[in-house]
């Protein structure tokens, strides 16, 4: 008997249909509330089934958690490239910098997912908040490493204030549609806080040579 009135469903191999039901859910989860937003519906706009859906993902709370583990990964890769392009003789700083610019360009690329977190986080399944804080906690580590900081509890508590600054400035840049004009201003802004903070995390964690002078 012949179908009618549907879309016929594609074949396509297993990551590309993964990556596509991934692509549906992600526009689904931006566009409502996440208990607002059913398999089904997701299915529906990936052209495939609910059934399908189950059988990669099992749940919807897993579902969602692997959509934001995508979205992370893809920052943490940009972040690589950043990294494997230092040159001979590059400062702490100018990796810092880089680091920050392409922070920007990944905001700016998927602006409404990133800011997702800040503006509907109820309702979100437990794993989403742990997730973040996994993330931001790799970040910080990311710094650390970039900054040729110590592992320190006046460091940590240094990395994760930037990170909430950072957050905040690329929150407000977002909600003004991230214009072009603003972008150097806040970044430098952002360059600027971070600098402070290890500035004085140093200044804090490591303690002067016996017999040295302090200012």
């Amino acid at each position: 008997m012949t179908r009618t009135g549907r879309s016929p469903r594609r074949r396509l191999a297993g990551a590309e249909r993964r990556s596509e039901l991934l692509d549906a859910a992600e526009a689904a989860f931006m566009a409502a509330p996440y208990d607002q937003v059913s398999l089904l519906s997701i299915a529906r706009a990936a052209g495939s089934s609910d059934a399908l859906l189950v059988r990669y993902f099992e749940t919807k709370a897993n579902l969602y958690l692997t959509v934001w583990e995508r979205r992370l990964e893809e920052l943490f890769s940009q972040q690589a490239s950043v990294d494997a392009d230092v040159g001979p003789g590059m400062s702490a700083q100018e990796r810092l910098l880089r680091g920050l610019h392409a922070y920007f360009d990944f905001v700016k690329t998927r602006p409404r997912a990133w800011a997702q977190q800040f503006l509907a986080p109820d309702g979100e399944p437990a794993g989403a908040a742990e997730l973040r804080r996994t993330w931001r906690h790799r970040y910080a580590e990311l710094i650390r490493e970039r900054g040729g900081l110590p592992q320190d509890a006046m460091v940590d508590t240094a990395l994760a204030g930037f990170i909430g600054l950072n957050e905040a400035l690329c929150f407000e840049w977002v909600l003004h549609d991230c214009p072009d004009d603003q972008r150097e201003t806040i970044v430098s802004m952002s360059a600027a806080a971070l600098a402070a903070l290890m500035a004085e995390a140093r200044k804090t964690s490591i303690p002067p040579a016996p017999g040295s002078r302090q200012e």
